[in-house]
């Protein structure tokens, strides 16, 4: 046992130390801090609803304060969620499950909520049409995609009906208002 053992040793009980000192990555905490951020979209909603105007006309305009402070929070989902998805997609899966459950009902729930801000401002940007197929981005998909693949399996129970009924506040389509955008822009062009 020479000096080049002990100095492997003490090396190796170090690493040891500095793994054991990192914070622990908790993606529910982190899934907890994100829909603390929807709140403050639940309430920009609300505030829009207030005004007489919808949320997605509140920030396609954005003329208020409030809209920057939205632009914050939404970005920091989408840096959620885009790395969430890429993850999940990543990892090896169960036959038929991509995402666990909660998540994808927290993805849905932020998706629904999110995609008509980012429709807002892909036509506020001067983009002509069809933001399905050119502006829409891969998480969206995704996350659309595993829900479909979920709803597919038959579920039933109290979870389920609760989720329905959260469904139900949200619009289904979260591309309806790139529906509506393109359907404007056909309009004024017939004309």
């Amino acid at each position: 046992m020479g000096i080049d053992y002990l100095i492997t040793n003490i090396e190796k009980q170090e690493k040891k130390l500095v793994f054991m000192r990192k914070p622990v990555f908790n993606p529910s905490k982190e899934l907890n801090d994100m829909k603390v951020r929807m709140a403050y979209l639940e309430w920009y909603k609300k505030m829009s609803k207030d005004k007489k105007t919808g949320y997605y006309d509140n920030h396609k305009n954005g003329s208020h304060t409030s809209d920057f402070d939205i632009t914050k929070y939404k970005r920091a989902l989408n840096n959620y969620w885009v790395e969430m998805v890429d993850e999940a997609e990543k990892r090896p899966k169960k036959e038929g499950v991509s995402f666990r459950t909660r998540w994808l009902f927290a993805g849905t729930t932020y998706r629904r909520r999110i995609e008509p801000l980012e429709i807002a401002e892909y036509y506020k940007e001067g983009h002509q049409r069809d933001y399905i197929n050119q502006g829409r981005s891969k998480h969206y998909k995704k996350l659309e995609q595993w829900l479909n693949e979920m709803l597919e399996k038959p579920a039933s129970g109290p979870n389920y009906l609760k989720k329905q009924n959260v469904a139900s506040n949200l619009t289904e389509d979260s591309c309806f208002w790139a529906h509506v955008e393109d359907a404007l822009i056909s309009c004024k062009l017939l004309k």
